[in-house]
């Protein structure tokens, strides 16, 4: 889900399923301007925690987000938004999915 404000996007996700020997240790958050094909970091968040609030962001631009786990056996493939968000003026909750496809690491996790 995608949740739109003034400079602000705020995005959410399901958890991935964790093995009992590697738990989630962290989400990396990667996000894209207008292209889409570009990605920079712009935040890790805690395992437990699945959302994240990109801010500073300009009204009217095109924005698209990948996340990808990260635990002690490593780093998993990612999960992008279908189609990017648009940074709004006006508060606006969105449903936006992100991929169903993610290379995880198999030692590491288990699908989403």
């Amino acid at each position: 889900m995608v949740n739109t404000d003034k400079g602000r996007i705020s995005i959410e996700w399901l958890p991935a399923k964790e093995t009992v020997i590697s738990p989630v240790d962290r989400y990396i958050v990667e996000m894209s301007v207008g292209d889409g094909q570009r990605f920079t970091e712009v935040g890790k968040v805690v395992g437990t925690t699945c959302h994240f609030d990109a801010n500073g962001l300009t009204e009217g631009e095109k924005y698209n987000f990948r996340i990808k786990a990260e635990n002690q056996a490593g780093t998993s493939g990612t999960i992008q938004l279908e189609k990017p968000a648009v940074a709004s003026s006006v508060g606006e909750r969105t449903f936006l999915l992100f991929s169903s496809h993610c290379d995880l690491n198999p030692l590491a996790f288990t699908p989403w």
